[in-house]
């Protein structure tokens, strides 16, 4: 992110601008996005296309939708796999009791679930989050929730891939651009 006053580079979780001082938000000269010189009174920048805003209206603008989607997909996937791991566990375990124990050999089968589902719940709830531009993108996520087809998990194969496609977006790839 770049400062509105100046255009200088600014740290993740900078308050004021070592260069200039202005604090972070403030200032109509410079994009907060790529930091390029603005047009006065210009609503978009004309190099990356990102909100401008008014001064005092945030130094982030809003989220894209695109990038809301993208931690609903992740959250959503995480939930769904906490539940699928709890249902197969229940299944294994029956199976396990109706064949002595030997049912449970199944039991390693939910390592992807669980995995899937604390991975996708973390990086869901932070992309939902106020700090979401200074996370990388879940593409390795993504892929993970395809592999989830291994075992017949439909919904998080599909949310994995709509979740890179979405991830392709020139304005998604503008926001995760420091990340």
């Amino acid at each position: 992110m770049f400062c509105r006053n100046c255009g200088k580079e600014l740290g993740p979780n900078a308050a004021v601008c070592v260069s200039c001082g202005a604090g972070v938000g403030t200032g109509q000269s410079y994009c907060w996005n790529c930091g390029n010189s603005l047009i006065a009174n210009a609503a978009v920048c004309t190099q990356c296309g990102a909100a401008v805003g008014t001064a005092g209206s945030g130094h982030l603008g809003e989220k894209p939708g695109k990038v809301q989607a993208i931690a609903v997909l992740t959250l959503v996937g995480g939930i769904w796999a906490a539940l699928h791991a709890l249902g197969a566990l229940l299944y294994i375990v029956l199976v396990g009791l109706g064949t002595f124990g030997i049912g449970c050999i199944a039991l390693p089968l939910l390592a992807l679930p669980v995995a899937t589902a604390i991975l996708g719940i973390t990086k869901g709830i932070r992309l939902l989050g106020a700090e979401a531009q200074s996370e990388k993108p879940p593409k390795g996520f993504a892929i993970l929730q395809i592999c989830d087809i291994l075992l017949c998990d439909v919904i998080n194969c599909g949310c994995g891939i709509a979740s890179l496609v979405l991830q392709d977006d020139s304005e998604v790839k503008r926001f995760f651009k420091h990340a």
